[in-house]
Parts: C-alpha cells; sequence; structure tokens
C-alpha cells in the first residue's frame, strides 16, 4: 500500500491584506463555533428559527464537527436539530447503477463523469419535501432552534434559499486518498464506509459530483471552512475568503510538497530533505493542482486546496485555457529520485516500468477526459549507471515484444530479454527527453529527473499505460517492504497508442537541444527544441545575481530552482509581491503577474527550469 508523505518546509505564501479580512478569518475549533452561534444569536433577534446549510467535501469530519457545535450551541440554550442530507439520496442500489457504466465502460480504468452533479443521485422528490420542511420549521414560532442540514449536497441549487446561511467546510485531496486507501471513506448515500467502495468510483464519479457541487458552493456560499482537522477549524467569511484568494493571485504560489515511495523509490531525498516516515521516494511532487497551499496572512495561517485558484482560473491559467479547458491546471512538476549508495543495483529495481502516455485524442475518445498526458524528463543530477529508457532498438523486433508484453501480462511476469527491446539511454546532468503520447519510456534510476508534464484532469488522475513491469512487487508502506501485489498492467491501452518510435528517431527527434532565445551580460535564457505536438515550452534561465522575465499576461509559468540555494520571486511592477523558493522548490507564477525579477540571495551561479504553454 501506498501513503503520501508530505513536506512543508518555506512552504507559507505570505500575503498582505486588510486588518478587516484578517478580522474575518476564525482559526480553532471553538472560535468557529463561537462565531456560528454569534451568527444565530443574530438570526434569533428576527425569527425563532435559525437554518444553517453545512455543504461539504468528502471526507470532513461531521460526526466530530456537528457534536461541538451542538455542544456550544445548547449551552447557550439553544435547541439544535441536525438533518443529515443522506435522507433525500436515492437508495443505494440506484447510486450503484448510476455509476456502474462509468467504472465498468473499461477493464482498468473508466469513463469521467465531468458533468455529474450531485442531484443526479438525489430523490428530487425529498429535497422539494425537504425543503418544504425546513419553510415550515422557519415559520414556527416558540423557542429558539437551530436547525442544521449537513454533509456534501445539503446546499445544492434546489435547497440553498430555504438557509438563513450556507457554509462550505472544505477538505484537501491527500487527506482524502487516505481515506480512500484506509476503507474509511463515506460515499454517497452511506453513513458509515462502503468496505466495498471502489477507487474507480471516486475517480470517474465522485470527484465531480464533489467538485462540481465545490464551484457552485464557492460562487454562492456565505462562509467558508477549512476542515482539514476537525478540532481546528478556520470559518471565513465570503467576502474575506474572495479577497484572500485574488490576493494569492497577485503573487507566485508555493506549494506542500508531496513525496510517495514505490517499487523504484530511490534515497537522494534522505540527503536533501527531512521527511518523517519516508522510506523511499518514486515520485516528490512539487507543482500541481492536487497539492496545498498554506496562506500566511500575517497573524493567522489557512490550508486551502490548490485547486480553488480554478474558480479564478483566468488570472491563474490565463484566458486562453480558462476557456478552451475550464477548471484545468495544466502544468505538473515533480521529482523522480534514483539515488542508490551501491552504483550496481540492476534496473529491475531502479527504474519505472516500460510505460506510455495518451495524447488529449485519445483520452477524450476513450476515457472522457480533460487532456492529454505530455512529459519531459529533465536530469538534474546522474550518478554512476545513469540511464533513461526511451524508444525501441532500431533491430528490434516489435511484433515478438508485443506478444511477450501480453503473455507476462496475464501473470504479471518478468520478460528476460527486455534488453533487446528497448532501448537504454546513458544520461547527464542537463539533458532534456521530450516524451510525447504513445513513446515508451521510463525512468532507468541513477539519477535525479525533473518532470515537466501536463495534468490530465485535476481529480489526481494521470494515465500511465504499464506494458512491463519486471514482474516485480509493489512497495508495500506499511510493512516498508517489497511484498505489495505486482503493478496492474494495461498493455492493451499501452500498444493501442504505442508509436514504435525507434532509437534513431528518438535521437533525432526527442533528445531535446537548448538555443538561446535572450542573452545578456547579467542572466540568459534557453528555450529547448520541440515538437509540433507539444504544447508547452521549456525553457531554462541562468544568472548570477538577477535575471528577468514575463508571463505576458497570459502564460502560467512553473518555475523550478535546478541549481542554486534561495532566490526570490519579485513583481517588477510592485516589489512587494514575492516569494521565496528553495533547491529544488518550485513556484506557480500566474498568468497574469506580468513582469517578474529572479533573484539570487547567495553566491554563486543560479539556474531555473521553467515550463509553460505554447498557446495563450
Amino acid at each position: 500500500m501506498h501513503k503520501l508523505y508530505e513536506y512543508a518546509v518555506n512552504a507559507e505564501n505570505k500575503i498582505k491584506v486588510s486588518e478587516e479580512t484578517v478580522n474575518n478569518v476564525f482559526v480553532g475549533t471553538g472560535v468557529s463555533d463561537d462565531k456560528i452561534i454569534s451568527i444565530c444569536k443574530e438570526v434569533f433577534e428576527k425569527s425563532d428559527r435559525c437554518l444553517l446549510g453545512f455543504d461539504g467535501n468528502y471526507c470532513v469530519e461531521w460526526k466530530t464537527i456537528i457534536p461541538a457545535i451542538t455542544a456550544a450551541a445548547e449551552k447557550e440554550g439553544i435547541k439544535v436539530r441536525t438533518i443529515h442530507i443522506n435522507r433525500v439520496f436515492r437508495d443505494k442500489d440506484f447510486i450503484r447503477e448510476y455509476k456502474r457504466p462509468n467504472i465498468e465502460y473499461d477493464p482498468s480504468l473508466g469513463w469521467e463523469n465531468q458533468d455529474g452533479l450531485i442531484q443526479d443521485i438525489m430523490d428530487m422528490d425529498a429535497v422539494a419535501a425537504l425543503k418544504n420542511e425546513l419553510a415550515e420549521f422557519k415559520a414556527k414560532k416558540g423557542e429558539k432552534e437551530l436547525v442544521i442540514v449537513y454533509a456534501p449536497g445539503a446546499c445544492v441549487k434546489e435547497l440553498i434559499d430555504a438557509y438563513d446561511y450556507t457554509f462550505y467546510f472544505d477538505m484537501t485531496k491527500d487527506p482524502i486518498m487516505w481515506n480512500l486507501w484506509d476503507n474509511t471513506l463515506i460515499p454517497f448515500g452511506f453513513d458509515e464506509p462502503d468496505p466495498n467502495y471502489y477507487w474507480k468510483e471516486l475517480y470517474y464519479v465522485d470527484f465531480h459530483l464533489i467538485d462540481n457541487q465545490k464551484w457552485f458552493m464557492l460562487d454562492n456560499m456565505d462562509f467558508y471552512v477549512e476542515a482539514v482537522n476537525p478540532d481546528e477549524l478556520t470559518l471565513i467569511t465570503k467576502k474575506a475568503y474572495s479577497t484572500i484568494i485574488n490576493s494569492v493571485l497577485d503573487y507566485p504560489i508555493k506549494q506542500v510538497k508531496i513525496f510517495m515511495p514505490g517499487a523504484w523509490g530511490a534515497y537522494r531525498f534522505k540527503q536533501l530533505w527531512d521527511v518523517p516516515g519516508l522510506s523511499n521516494s518514486a515520485w516528490n511532487t512539487i507543482a500541481s493542482p492536487k497539492l496545498d497551499m498554506i496562506i500566511d496572512i500575517g497573524k493567522k495561517q489557512i490550508r486551502l486546496p490548490s485547486v480553488n485558484l480554478l474558480q479564478h482560473g483566468d488570472r491563474f491559467v490565463g484566458k486562453y485555457w480558462d476557456a478552451e479547458v475550464p477548471k484545468w491546471w495544466p502544468l505538473l512538476v515533480a521529482l523522480d529520485d534514483g539515488y542508490f549508495e551501491d552504483p550496481d543495483v540492476p534496473m529491475e529495481r531502479t527504474a519505472m516500468p516500460q510505460h506510455n502516455h495518451p495524447s488529449t485524442e485519445y483520452v477524450r475518445r476513450t476515457f472522457n477526459e480533460q487532456f492529454g498526458r505530455y512529459e519531459t524528463y529533465y536530469i538534474v543530477e546522474a550518478y554512476e549507471n545513469a540511464a533513461t529508457v526511451m524508444g525501441f532498438k532500431d533491430d528490434a523486433n516489435l511484433d515478438e515484444w508485443q506478444e511477450k508484453c501480453f503473455k507476462a501480462a496475464e501473470n504479471k511476469d518478468y520478460i528476460p530479454d527486455w534488453r533487446n527491446y528497448v532501448k537504454v539511454w546513458e544520461t547527464a546532468p542537463g539533458d532534456l527527453f521530450l516524451i510525447p503520447p504513445g513513446t515508451t519510456h521510463g525512468h532507468g534510476g541513477r539519477q535525479m529527473v525533473l518532470e515537466m508534464d501536463t495534468n490530465v484532469n485535476t481529480t489526481t488522475c494521470e494515465y500511465s499505460f504499464f506494458m512491463h513491469d519486471f514482474g516485480r512487487n509493489t512497495w508495500d508502506d506499511n510493512t516498508k517492504t517489497m511484498t505489495a501485489k505486482p503493478s496492474n498492467i494495461q498493455a492493451r491501452h499501452g500498444f493501442n497508442i504505442d508509436r514504435a518510435r525507434r532509437e534513431s528517431w528518438v535521437k533525432d527527434h526527442l533528445r531535446a537541444r537548448p538555443s538561446v532565445i535572450k542573452w545578456t551580460p547579467d542572466y540568459f535564457i534557453e528555450q529547448f527544441s520541440s515538437l509540433p505536438e507539444m504544447p508547452f515550452h521549456i525553457e531554462r534561465i541562468t544568472f548570477r545575481e538577477k535575471a528577468e522575465y514575463s508571463t505576458e499576461g497570459k502564460y502560467l509559468h512553473a518555475i523550478t530552482l535546478e541549481i542554486g540555494q534561495n532566490i526570490t520571486i519579485r513583481s517588477k511592477s510592485d516589489p512587494s509581491k514575492e516569494t521565496t523558493i528553495d533547491f529544488l522548490q518550485a513556484a506557480n507564477i500566474p498568468a497574469d503577474f506580468g513582469e517578474y525579477e529572479l533573484i539570487n540571495n547567495h553566491e554563486g551561479q543560479c539556474r531555473v527550469m521553467l515550463i509553460r504553454m505554447k498557446k495563450g
């Protein structure tokens, strides 16, 4: 079983907001509950009933939150009535049948329910009856009573007007994934975890129902509640929340990194970062929609899902992509650790599976996804025997290779002569491999790879079609051993899209080379060669003291410090809008940020890697 490990050093986004905004952020469960009670008391000045709608994300701890608010209300002499929104959901058989076409569409994968709404699995007659019941409660006279309707879907469009005030209790992606893996996630229509809940339900259906309701609530709520830790709630008025989100977009944005161990995970991270509990690192995601943001507003800190920035996608990703693919975060940056103290550890341990990724056309047609997976490998560090798998040998019999992969996939076996087919390239720092869809490839180990890629969607999903994974077991993070079940092999999809790219073609087209596009005595900017099908540019900026660049008001930039200790990224028009990043840390520079400076805070040379979309 995999787990995620977070690293939040230098992850704070320090922004300046007014004292009024700060005062409308209520940190701590007790403080938040007191604010809710004060809101009720204001309602009670005009009515004997206060109706509150508590909508929220998956995995919010209602069993802790609701009793705490109830106790606070009863302490003030307020009677509390609670209604779980489950009462208006259709039965479990209906919900199961609703999801079935999406999760059974493909043996290994599924079909995205992009436009799905929570109302799809509600009994709308029951919703109407609940709305009438709430109206009747509101009209009653007598003792003061607080009525709370809670859980995901409590404030759907058909109900939201029934409440005096509405709240959105938000959760970041990581805890949802932890609940999924630990079988503690409580899905729609259930009061307890469903032991038969399937990961496809979350990825292909429930994430969309949740997210589409979330976008509705962010526009229509009265209060936002950060609810990652039920004992440390943070309540924010809608006005303050809107101010904070828009203010964050005035700055370069850092995120909380996550590390994930795996079958090819290695150990350079131990020399660079102190990540308690992490035994090896296969992936270290440093810029992505699934990561969190820590927002420091001076006296208080808030932790928000980064994906919330897409409420203002025109500012963040730029007007072009916000219109072309709404609510999409185009760029991802990650590190693949490949350091082993022993230089002779075999590639069967150090290498990723031989795999490929699909194009936008393929994922839209095959899975109803938003965008394809277009990747690059940039070699930050190379150790003895550094290697990258890319393409096939010129003389390889690919019909034979495909037959062996299909046979091995049945039992997840090892193909002993795999090196006779795929091409293994020796690598050095500064090498850049372009990985367009349909290119068989894999990080071979013995190197630190900076991946600069596109995201398929914002629900954490991506498509890597494994054709061969050495027949090995995967990593079990509970026992810290390679004893988990072997990886799923998607040879059918993999060979459906494989372009059979040979080593000579890879050499001429996928081993990208840099060209200087701007030179000054202080810094220079290089742009790597590309292919028409690759939707982004990879650029490199080298400087000793300072460099300058611009988003041109239309390109999201994701920047990683590749060489250097620490730099400042600062707006030229307003130098107060700045942040710092450390070695191998990333920052997202919003499309409308404009002209900015990169400033070296130490001695020596600095170099940053940058990814941006070509269109804007």
